[in-house]
C-alpha cells in the first residue's frame, strides 16, 4: 500500500504492477536473508544462533530494502509516473536551494550554508545566502585531537 501511494496509484493505475513488485521484493528480503544466514551459520549454539540470525538478517534487510526502495523511486522517475519523490528538490521549479557543509580538518566543528534562488525561473537570478550555521560540539573543551579549544 505504501509503495502504491508513493507511486501515485490513486491517479495512475499503471503504477500498481511496479509498486506490487517492489513491495513483494521488499517483503521477501528478510525471509531470504534469514534463510541465507541459516545456511551460512549452521553450527552455532541455539541461543547464539538465534541472535546471529536476527542481527545479520536485520542488517541485510536494511541495506537491501533501501536498495529496492531507491530502485522503485528511480523507476517511477524513468517511466514518468511520479517525479516529485525521487527528485523533489531538483524537479520542483520553485525550489532551488542547496546546502554546503564544511567539516573542519581539526575536528572542531561543522559549518553549513544554505544557498538558493528566490525566483529560480527568472533568467539571471543571482544566488542568495538563505541561512548559515556553525556547530561546535567541543566548544569549551579540548578538541578531539588534544589541541587547544
Amino acid at each position: 500500500v505504501v509503495f502504491a501511494l508513493l507511486g501515485g496509484a490513486a491517479r495512475r493505475k499503471s503504477v500498481l504492477p511496479l509498486a506490487l513488485t517492489a513491495a513483494a521484493i521488499a517483503a521477501a528480503i528478510p525471509i531470504g536473508a534469514s534463510w541465507l544466514v541459516r545456511g551460512v551459520l549452521p553450527y552455532i549454539d541455539h541461543r547464539a544462533f538465534a541472535i546471529a540470525v536476527s542481527l545479520v538478517t536485520l542488517v541485510v534487510a536494511v541495506f537491501a530494502g533501501t536498495l529496492v526502495f531507491g530502485a522503485f523511486l528511480t523507476l517511477l522517475t524513468l517511466f514518468g509516473y511520479e517525479h516529485m519523490q525521487a527528485l523533489t528538490a531538483l524537479d520542483h521549479p520553485g525550489f532551488k536551494h542547496f546546502v554546503r557543509l564544511r567539516v573542519r580538518a581539526d575536528g572542531s566543528g561543522v559549518d553549513g550554508w544554505c544557498v538558493g534562488a528566490t525566483d529560480p525561473l527568472r533568467p539571471g537570478a543571482p544566488p542568495e545566502l538563505v541561512d548559515h550555521f556553525a556547530w561546535r560540539p567541543f566548544a569549551g573543551r579540548p578538541s578531539p585531537r588534544g589541541e587547544g579549544t
